[in-house]
């Protein structure tokens, strides 16, 4: 990732938490994907669901790159498949089992889970924020779920230990909040907070 919150530390998970670490080539998730690693009817269950509640924002991009309805689901599609397929990965699945695949039905046993992402997979497929929302929180397709799911966004495991404890503690999803700190110095900042310049960025000028 290119940040000091995205190393692994495995000492500090081994020594100061107890925790073994598994590492888990991005391919894996890719192969669970493609080959329908998973259990398709409940990929049916969960487009239902997300066809029902989700909503589609702007597409703010240039003309050439924006996404026709049918491309837009097909991202959707796969941003599901990959909190499925991270979520079974973790916690394991019995339906895998009876589609004859007993390892991949048994999972890593994990309590967290994190996913580097960017960019050697978000240059080429859908980014794992709709995993991430969904595999943080305490309601999917299925109702109330156990939010065991914590997954590192940008696999960020130095930010994210405290969750681990937080939600051990109270059984409950933790809140992850990413907290940005402008120091001005010698600038003065224009407009309104989240005001946007026709260009699309923040409106700040420096004297």
């Amino acid at each position: 990732m290119g940040i000091a919150g995205s190393i692994v530390d495995h000492n500090f998970f081994e020594s100061w938490l107890g925790m073994k670490v598994q590492a888990v080539d991005m391919t894996e998730l890719r192969r669970r994907i493609d080959q329908k690693i998973y259990d398709e009817t409940e990929l049916e269950m969960a487009l239902a669901w997300a066809d029902k509640h989700f909503r589609y924002g702007e597409d703010q991009n240039a003309e050439q790159y924006k996404r026709n309805e049918t491309q837009s689901r097909a991202v959707l599609k796969e941003s599901l498949l990959m909190a499925m397929c991270i979520r079974d990965m973790m916690q394991g699945n019995p339906k895998l089992a009876e589609k004859g695949l007993v390892e991949e039905s048994l999972g890593y046993n994990a309590i967290a889970a994190g996913f580097q992402g960017q960019r050697h997979w978000t240059d080429q497929y859908p980014n794992g924020d709709t995993a991430e929302a969904l595999l943080n929180s305490s309601f999917d397709w299925n109702g109330v779920a156990r939010t065991v799911c914590r997954r590192y966004r940008k696999r960020q495991p130095q930010r994210r230990g405290h969750a681990d404890v937080g939600h051990q503690l109270t059984g409950t999803a933790q809140v992850f909040a990413d907290v940005r700190h402008l120091l001005v110095a010698g600038c003065r900042l224009n407009g309104s907070p989240g005001s946007r310049s026709p260009g699309g960025r923040s409106t700040a000028s420096f004297t």
